[in-house]
């Protein structure tokens, strides 16, 4: 579950907009955007990072707009988005916890289509989702204590979206950290064909924890390697994540930002780079962030009839 937040005038930042770099991470700030729990007194002035980025993202404009509101009721919560593979104007979105184990089909204007149900299936925290190949892949990896003992992925084919009925055919494996239990809100499948878990980590790092698609779903218990960490501002939580192959999305409280992933190139190469901001919407509490495979975003809120943004290239 994650943390409930208002979005507020933070007055410790004393400046209207203020533009920090922290680590090799640039980030342009928007007090209004910050939400009460991470109000933090904050320096204004750091020093300049000298990692480079390579091209990809940074020389990429997107045009961010919205699409539609969401229109059903039993949206409230939205924590996971990512882009139908088989139909362009469709989007999957699962709820946070609180709900039954389901995801829903909606067009960009926020019409529900289809609502699909993991028959047996349990959502104690599920906090992102992501689709690489046709398939789906739902983490079940929210710990706002840190105290599980483990967390849950599900993995099944990506379905119809205009069907309904449960999702009987799916498979489920389950991780540890090798540091121990922590909160996580981020999750994506790597060009490397790895799956990444994104930490939520309480003073604003991101750690990344990698496991290869490739490996035997059978339900056991697998422990997930560490693969890198981003050293982030107090109020930049990682809430979601996504790539395809050429690019890395995160998306945090405040901002979006994105890494370009040249061709070869590890997480950990990629994460060195300089990120790039890109054009983030002013929402109460931004925790979804889908990516497609030409570059284009989508991003929504959790709460009642939220906006879906979504960021395209100038037509």
């Amino acid at each position: 579950m994650a943390r409930k937040l208002t979005a507020r005038v933070a007055l410790a930042l004393v400046s209207t907009l203020t533009v920090a770099a922290c680590g090799n991470v640039l980030v342009q700030v928007d007090p209004s955007n910050v939400p009460e729990e991470a109000a933090v007194a904050m320096e204004t002035t750091v020093e300049s990072t000298t990692t480079t980025t390579a091209p990809g993202v940074c020389d990429m404009s997107f045009s961010l707009s919205t699409a539609g509101v969401v229109a059903d009721d039993r949206l409230d919560e939205i924590s996971g988005i990512a882009f139908a593979s088989t139909e362009p104007d469709v989007l999957w979105v699962h709820n946070d916890s609180g709900d039954v184990p389901r995801i829903f089909a909606i067009d960009l204007e926020g019409n529900t289509i289809g609502v699909h149900e993991l028959a047996g299936a349990k959502a104690r925290d599920w906090e992102d989702m992501t689709i690489s190949d046709g398939v789906v892949y739902i983490g079940d990896i929210g710990d706002n204590k840190s105290k599980r003992d483990s967390v849950r992925v599900y993995r099944f084919s990506e379905p119809n979206p205009g069907d309904a009925g449960p999702i009987e055919d799916y498979d489920v494996l389950e991780f540890t950290y090798p540091d121990g239990a922590t909160d996580a809100e981020g999750l994506f499948v790597s060009p490397e064909g790895q799956l990444v878990i994104v930490t939520k980590d309480p003073d604003g790092g991101a750690r990344f924890y990698a496991a290869p698609v490739s490996q035997v779903w059978d339900g056991s218990v697998h422990e997930l390697e560490y693969s890198g960490r981003l050293d982030l501002l107090p109020i930049e939580w990682v809430t979601a994540a996504d790539a395809n192959p050429d690019r890395l999305v995160l998306r945090t409280y405040l901002n979006i930002i994105g890494y370009p992933w040249p061709e070869g190139w590890t997480l950990e190469q990629v994460l060195e780079q300089r990120p790039c901001r890109l054009e983030a919407p002013r929402e109460a509490q931004g925790e979804a962030l889908g990516l497609r495979s030409d570059g284009e975003y989508v991003t929504v809120s959790e709460g009642l009839q939220s906006a879906i943004y979504i960021g395209r290239r100038p037509r």
